[in-house]
């Protein structure tokens, strides 16, 4: 059964890579979802979506559908659409306990067409450092806000804004792979890790 990853995510195709799995790459061309649900809903409804958007039509292949919501509360931090978007962001979380929740889907399509989903989240309570705003721009000026939800990408110089981490960092990251390995042992095996 061929394995495909619904996203264009560089880091969720290393986090596979690196767990000895050999995939496809078809990113989901679907809409986000921003509102209308508790965060971690959100992360649920939209790694569905992507993976069953790329199942269509697909046979004899699972696909695994991720979404990553960074909360304050109930207050979801998808996608930043502009440096000062993501400004505004890590202003809100600086000093703040926050949870990230990854969410990650598996639509297994058979032979015949026939196809199931299963879906989990996993979340991590992250806890900022206080962050001024020479150091919010400073660390934005990096780039790394751009597809990053709540605006940081802690595998990268986000690390630095980070007090405590409580929970698995490859939630924070955007795939639990945890929660991979608990959806498709049934459906693909991965190869020896490298």
């Amino acid at each position: 059964m061929r394995l495909i990853l619904a996203s264009a995510s560089p880091q969720r195709r290393v986090l596979l890579e690196e767990a000895g799995f050999e995939f496809e790459i078809i990113p989901a061309d679907v809409e986000e979802a921003t509102a209308g649900m508790s965060p971690k809903q959100l992360a649920q409804f939209n790694a569905q979506a992507k993976a069953e958007a790329v199942a269509a039509g697909a046979t004899n292949a699972a696909i695994i559908g991720s979404d990553t919501v960074v909360a304050l509360g109930n207050r979801s931090f998808g996608k930043p659409d502009s440096f000062a978007q993501a400004a505004a962001m890590l202003s809100v979380l600086s000093g703040q306990e926050h949870e990230v929740h990854s969410a990650v889907s598996v639509v297994a399509v058979a032979a015949d067409g026939t196809a199931s989903v299963q879906t989990l989240c996993d979340s991590t309570t992250v806890v900022f450092h206080e962050l001024s705003n020479c150091r919010i721009e400073a660390h934005l000026a990096l780039g790394e806000w751009q597809g990053r939800a709540g605006g940081y990408a802690i595998q990268e110089s986000g690390r630095e804004l980070v007090a405590n981490l409580d929970g698995a960092f490859d939630t924070v990251v955007g795939l639990p792979m945890h929660l991979v390995a608990e959806l498709l042992p049934d459906v693909v095996q991965p190869n020896s890790p490298r």
